[in-house]
């Protein structure tokens, strides 16, 4: 689905717009979380959804049973409909958000050339965006007040390691990689190489008084999308492998994990709705953290966990250290031997106050409404 609101103070409105590149599920989630905070803090919201095939006249025709004259600002998810700044003329007067949820590049044709304020979800996201000279702003993932209202699983009833992640093929990907450009695919097997960010600075993006090697043509936003998903899939199916090495369990969710080996320590489950997704959240122990190159930046399964009362294993990135820090609810390994430690020994006394810090800094700052507070 795509889905846009609009929002307003007595004689002001908001328009926000989404689609996405995950499950849609969630951005709903999202969208319903921000739509919240907009009413909280007293505007009217107007959401339109369209099928993801709607025409743009489609959705003018929806436009046009709302008063677009008291509009304050338009905000789309994933870079929906920003074409329509230059079709619709009162959207041209009104501050144009849209939330990208995912790294630019993986957006980068529906955006480029338009007059749209980019929201992104890693600092390095914006830097990107920057060296093209477009204009973004760092808008790290959020939660919905009512996530914390949620009665808290009691310790003694939380069982095991959640990990919810999909599959992904990264000798595909690898293979593919190294036809096109073997010299960046040697780099890429170095473990040093974490995120897209790295790759894109290795080609001169991202670092200043250097120009970049390459332009960005499909050809190379193709490769370089390639690269992300390789290097997501290569430490994601290491970290898998590392626990059962280790003799630590993992339930596992998420799609396509029949297509490729399932060791016998974890448990595999499909994909599911994000509603039963947050029950799982809710009744384990902790959710094992991922990050999807997101080094300077969070993602929502650092949010909902904690806002649900799960504690969340992660390696440290210096974005979730500094908002975290120690004993607020992310528990930082750095070793296999350490993860294993931290998810047997925690007490209930010690994890009730990790839950109960990290409560502290979601409330005062991972909701939407904050983020709302940041336009």
């Amino acid at each position: 689905m795509m889905q846009h609101c609009l929002a307003s103070l007595p004689t002001f409105s908001t328009l926000p717009l989404h689609c996405t590149c995950r499950q849609v599920v969630d951005v709903d989630d999202f969208i319903n979380g921000i739509k919240r905070a907009f009413e909280l803090l007293g505007y009217r919201v107007y959401e339109v959804s369209l099928k993801d095939k709607s025409s743009d006249d489609e959705l003018l025709s929806q436009l046009s049973l709302i008063d677009t004259a008291q509009l304050k600002l338009a905000l789309s998810v994933n870079a929906l409909a920003v074409e329509l700044i230059n079709k619709l003329p009162q959207l041209a007067t009104i501050p144009f958000y849209t939330y990208l949820v995912d790294h630019p590049i993986h957006l980068l044709p529906r955006f480029y050339g338009t007059k749209a304020k980019l929201l992104c979800v890693d600092k390095e996201h914006v830097t990107f965006l920057s060296q093209l000279g477009i204009q973004a702003q760092f808008w790290p993932h959020a939660v919905c007040d009512t996530e914390l209202s949620a009665e808290y699983v009691p310790f003694s009833q939380k069982k095991g390691i959640l990990f919810p992640a999909s599959f992904t093929d990264e000798s595909a990907h690898f293979a593919e990689i190294n036809k096109v450009a073997p010299n960046i695919a040697a780099k890429l097997t170095d473990a040093n190489v974490r995120s897209i960010s790295d790759v894109l600075r290795m080609l001169g993006f991202m670092q200043s008084g250097i120009s970049p090697s390459v332009q960005l043509n499909d050809q190379i936003v193709t490769f370089l999308r390639r690269c992300d998903l390789y290097l997501r899939g290569r430490d994601r199916n290491t970290l898998i492998k590392e626990c059962h090495q280790a003799g630590l369990a993992l339930t596992i969710v998420g799609s396509n994990w029949d297509k490729t080996h399932q060791y016998d320590s974890h448990c595999y489950l499909p994909a599911v709705p994000f509603t039963e997704l947050k029950n799982l959240i809710s009744n384990s122990r902790f959710v094992l953290h991922h990050s999807p190159g997101f080094e300077q930046g969070q993602h929502e399964r650092v949010v909902y966990p904690l806002a649900r009362g799960t504690s969340v294993l992660s390696s440290a990135t210096r974005y979730l250290f500094e908002s975290y820090g120690s004993d607020n609810g992310v528990a930082f390994y750095n070793s296999m031997a350490e993860l294993k430690q931290i998810s047997v020994s925690v007490s209930e006394g010690h994890y009730s106050s990790w839950i109960n810090n990290a409560n502290s800094i979601i409330e005062r700052n991972e909701t939407w409404r904050s983020r709302i507070a940041m336009l």
